[in-house]
């Protein structure tokens, strides 16, 4: 398990040194805002979906202690994720960011290291 702050320092490290840099102008401004928000408001972002009866049955967020069990995702994921990148859209905004493999690995390298 990893503290809240520590996943908040590893998602933004992450964020300005894989994703931003790749972006053009608008989206860098978008996405930087955006994903600023989200990090700064992860707390209260983990409150909100925590207790949902599914993700609390799994046990990967102790609100409690501040903790999220960042190593049990990770290695549960790691078998699904190719090496082809998974497309996903950003809501609001219309702009798709792609994490396969390697950005997977990266945001939990740097998660870990934070």
């Amino acid at each position: 398990m990893v503290s809240i702050n520590q996943v908040q320092r590893g998602l933004a490290a992450f964020i300005d040194r894989e994703v931003i840099p790749s972006l053009s102008v608008m989206e860098k401004v978008l996405v930087g805002t955006g994903a600023g928000l989200v990090v700064a408001k992860l707390p209260e972002v983990l409150k909100q979906y925590a207790n949902h009866p599914f993700l609390a049955t799994l046990g990967v967020v102790d609100l409690e202690q501040g903790m999220v069990d960042i190593p049990a995702l990770y290695n549960a994921a790691q078998p699904y994720i190719g090496a082809d990148p998974i497309p996903f859209k950003i809501p609001l905004v219309d702009i798709t960011l792609k994490m396969g493999k390697r950005e997977i690995d990266a945001l939990y390298r740097y998660i870990m290291e934070a």
